[in-house]
């Protein structure tokens, strides 16, 4: 068997065996933190069933999740969210009352206009991480308005 090929049976093995979301929100409804950080094969939809399917969620991860793009994120008991590095994100809407820390950080293709959603749809957010929106430049905020300067 050729690297390649054992790659390929390995990565085939795994998808096999690993937990779908739908499975996880019908036997895991206590669970409070999700990492998924890295996982290619999250999607908007699978995110967005793990948030508003999980009661007890507090806090999620998804670092480096490639597979997101504009993920619809609902929770009344969200706390935590850290969508850094997801470079192919453009979009968020979130409904997350209790949400106080966000990471959006190295999200290059986030639209100005969806960090405004951001902050409309989560009253108590205390941190904001930014760092590395290339692509943002001013976010209307209702009467106020925050320039974003990259860092780069």
């Amino acid at each position: 068997m050729t690297a390649a090929t054992a790659a390929t049976a390995a990565t085939a093995a795994t998808a096999a065996t690993a937990p779908t979301a739908a499975q996880l929100v019908t036997t895991c409804a206590r669970v409070r933190t999700v990492d998924a950080s890295m996982c290619a094969g999250l999607t908007d939809g699978s995110l967005a069933l793990l948030v508003a399917g999980l009661p007890a969620l507090e806090s999620v991860s998804a670092f480096g999740a490639g597979g997101l793009r504009a993920p619809p994120v609902a929770s009344p008991t969200l706390r935590s969210l850290a969508l850094a590095s997801c470079s192919s994100l453009e979009h968020l809407t979130i409904d997350c009352p209790r949400l106080s820390a966000l990471s959006l950080r190295n999200c290059t293709a986030l639209a100005d206009a969806s960090v405004a959603a951001v902050l409309a749809g989560c009253p108590a957010l205390e941190a904001l991480d930014l760092v590395g929106c290339a692509s943002l430049r001013e976010i209307a905020t209702g009467a106020a308005c925050l320039l974003y300067t990259s860092d780069a």
